[in-house]
């Protein structure tokens, strides 16, 4: 497995390096997206370019970038893949804040660590802060990488793996699977847990091609920060002072 798969991806880095030399940057490139099913589903959709998914049990590949992705909503967003939260932070650090999140007790340029609202017990017998990863992996045939969002409920079993597996050894040398089991929450829910398995090691001169692609879509792994919000130009530092002097109303921020 681990032969086919690094030499179907050395070819990718040239003809990915042709479609960015044409003028295409990563705001005219979606990734394709995957997450952990809802409802205990065993099955990863993954998008191919038509109306009707495909659908894998198991997503082989080479990790080329991950990084923990927290949020915060202020409401319920009911797993709308298009509501924004209010609070954003990349890798432990907050890279997005808004007047509201910022009312709703969320400290603002602090990290994730040191969030009164990321201890459990904040919502319910969870955390306000949803604590979510990102993998980008490298797959046969694919030209652009696939990013498996991670929920909740998985974070701990990927991380843990990570650690054991991919910190401190030779990047972009190890192939991995991802596949799912069914688990059940203490209010009787079934629900998909990540299972991460190590499949191989990528020999050692398909390294540098793995090295050579993750380099050329790091402009589409790294998170891009959406604008900073604003208050009448004055900023959420200004609005957070604001709303502890009790003299800006929720209805007047505008957005």
């Amino acid at each position: 497995m681990s032969t086919e798969l690094t030499k179907l991806e050395a070819p990718q880095a040239t003809a990915l390096a042709e479609i960015l030399d044409s003028g295409m940057t990563s705001d005219d490139i979606e990734l394709p997206v995957t997450k952990i099913p809802s409802g205990g589903g065993l099955m990863w959709e993954i998008p191919n370019g038509t109306p009707e998914p495909d659908y894998v049990k198991e997503l082989v590949g080479v990790v080329i970038a991950d990084y923990a992705y927290d949020t915060f909503f202020t409401e319920s967003y009911n797993d709308d893949p298009d509501a924004r939260p209010q609070a954003i932070w990349v890798a432990g650090q907050q890279v997005y804040c808004t007047p509201e999140a910022v009312k709703a007790g969320i400290i603002e340029g602090e990290p994730t660590a040191a969030q009164p609202l990321n201890q459990f017990g904040t919502k319910g017998a969870g955390k306000a802060i949803d604590n979510k990863w990102r993998i980008f992996l490298a797959q046969p045939d694919n030209m652009f990488p696939l990013q498996v969002n991670i929920s909740v409920m998985s974070r701990k079993p990927w991380s843990t793996f990570r650690l054991h597996n991919l910190v401190g050894k030779q990047p972009y040398s190890k192939i991995v699977e991802l596949s799912l089991t069914k688990a059940t929450n203490a209010a009787g829910t079934d629900y998909a847990k990540l299972v991460p398995t190590l499949k191989g090691d990528v020999p050692a001169d398909q390294i540098e091609a793995f090295a050579t692609y993750a380099e050329q879509v790091k402009s589409l792994t790294t998170y891009a920060v959406p604008p900073q919000p604003e208050a009448d130009g004055e900023g959420v530092a200004a609005v957070k002072e604001a709303f502890e002097a009790e003299d800006v109303k929720a209805d007047s921020i505008p957005f």
